[in-house]
């Protein structure tokens, strides 16, 4: 009696433990994840195997108060169907609480470059240049000594354009001249709360 009492006090804290296990390995394996995308993928696992912990509670209380032999014989099946429930009931709560969507946004980009752009982005250029932080490499890009951002020129369906590699990671063609305002703008709030950096401290030059 006391071994099937061990037996029995051994699954249920395998039964409680394995939902709380499940989440918090999602959790772990998507930390860089969106906050959304994190928390869609845990609730959905933890759902999941809750799911599937309910086939199993339902074929050992069979196994314990019903028909042992029956429930012998439901074992392989009630496995089978332990692995369906936590692979629908993952799936579809994943969906309703809005997991995927943020993979499937997309950026409707303009079909040409906007006017006020063409117009004013040689100026803007002129502007960041111009700011403390920012220096001209050999090849004409403005590099942000801040941020490590790169302002370089490209082209838009066959137009010239200014582009934008944030951080070095992220790289935008700025076709509408509202971005590039906003950017402006906000380069040159940062260069207002910098000191005055030394003119000879450019890319590509030594300093004695």
């Amino acid at each position: 009696m006391q071994n099937a009492n061990e037996v029995a006090a051994a699954g249920w804290g395998t039964i409680a433990t394995l939902p709380l296990i499940g989440m918090l390995l999602t959790y772990m394996v998507n930390d860089e994840d969106p906050p959304l995308e994190r928390r869609a993928k845990s609730l959905a696992a933890l759902i999941g195997m809750l799911a599937a912990t309910l086939v199993g509670i339902a074929e050992w209380a069979f196994y314990t108060f019903g028909n042992s032999q029956s429930a012998a014989f439901f074992c392989l099946p009630s496995i089978v169907a332990a692995i369906g429930a936590l692979y629908a009931a993952t799936t579809r709560s994943y969906r309703v609480l809005g997991g995927g969507q943020v993979k499937e946004m997309t950026i409707q980009l303009p079909a040409a470059i906007e006017d006020e752009t063409r117009k004013q982005q040689e100026a803007m250029r002129d502007r960041l240049r111009a700011l403390p932080h920012f220096r001209e490499t050999f090849e004409g890009d403005l590099i942000s000594l801040i941020t490590g951002d790169r302002v370089f020129w490209t082209t838009f369906k066959s137009e010239p354009c200014l582009a934008i590699a944030l951080s070095g990671k992220v790289t935008i063609s700025v076709c509408r001249f509202e971005t590039l305002d906003r950017y402006v703008a906000v380069q040159t709030s940062i260069a207002q709360w910098l000191p005055v950096l030394p003119a000879s401290f450019s890319a590509g030059e030594e300093t004695a």
